[in-house]
């Protein structure tokens, strides 16, 4: 599991680094990764085009892997990656 937080701690760092979502959209990357970096950062809009809500997207990603992004965000936002991404209350 360390692997594959990593791997995508990397990935929405370098989602975030971009203005335009179909940059790294484009990337090979498994449907759930692309999930997981537009719940990160926030991008309704991402996933609405990848055709999920924000409910279907949890569904498909899981409880472990949720409790997972969540920790990452958290990890994410300290370290300063998510500057310019809206913050969602309620935690």
């Amino acid at each position: 599991m360390a692997y594959r937080r990593n791997t995508l701690k990397h990935r929405v760092i370098a989602a975030s680094r971009v203005s335009d979502s179909e940059h790294w959209q484009a990337k090979d990357w498994p449907k759930t990764t692309h999930l997981a970096v537009a719940i990160i950062l926030n991008r309704q809009d991402v996933l609405a085009r990848l055709g999920y809500t924000i409910l279907e997207a949890v569904e498909r990603i899981g409880p472990p892997m949720m409790t997972m992004l969540v920790s990452l965000e958290a990890e994410l936002r300290s370290e300063g990656h998510l500057e310019g991404v809206a913050y969602r209350s309620g935690r």
